[in-house]
């Protein structure tokens, strides 16, 4: 059986991103904030099981991101995925701007928590720069409840459109099964 040039490629690409995916999940696992990175000095020890690449890397992700950074990994995984079996990506650009409006919403969400959190011997913004920034600017601009409601719809919106759902599929659901378990309540009295 003759394969495309299409699948060759496909198949190829969702190599690549499943081995990517799986190497950004070991470096992010094994994040150390006293590692060296982009953004800190550290020390002179790796403890990064990815060694200086991995310490970089996860350092760039962890600083910009928070615990988000996970998502990364979890995307590239879905997307080499279904390439690998055969699936194409409709619309890669609308996908990687959902899953971009997602991250922001989530990173800002995580970026109300006050402080940072002990970590391995280092501290951890769980929004990261981009949640700290994110937060204080809706905040600034818009008041607390305001940034809220917005990175709670950017968080929302992003994953349903990351998935290739709807919002509207999405509430019509919610409503289906409220209205089911209100009658379920009704036939139980």
């Amino acid at each position: 059986m003759q394969r495309s040039r299409e699948d060759v490629v496909r198949e190829v690409a969702g190599y690549v991103l499943v081995l990517t995916a799986l190497l950004l999940l070991l470096a992010l696992l094994s994040y150390h904030p006293l590692d060296p990175s982009p953004f800190s000095a550290g020390s002179d020890e790796i403890r990064n099981l990815l060694a200086h690449v991995g310490a970089a890397v996860a350092g760039v992700l962890v600083t910009l991101f928070g615990l988000p950074a996970l998502l990364l990994p979890a995307v590239l995984m879905i997307a080499g995925w279904r390439w690998l079996r055969g699936h194409t990506i409709d619309s890669p650009s609308l996908q990687a701007a959902a899953w971009s409006a997602a991250t922001v919403g989530v990173c800002g969400l995580l970026g109300i928590a006050p402080g940072r959190t002990p970590y391995r011997g280092g501290e951890l913004a769980w929004g990261g720069d981009v949640g700290r920034l994110t937060i204080q600017g809706l905040t600034t601009s818009m008041g607390a409840t305001g940034a809220v409601v917005v990175c709670a719809a950017l968080a929302l919106a992003g994953t349903v459109l990351g998935f290739r759902g709807s919002l509207a599929q999405l509430f019509g659901g919610v409503g289906e099964w409220f209205a089911r378990k209100r009658g379920e309540l009704a036939a139980q009295r």
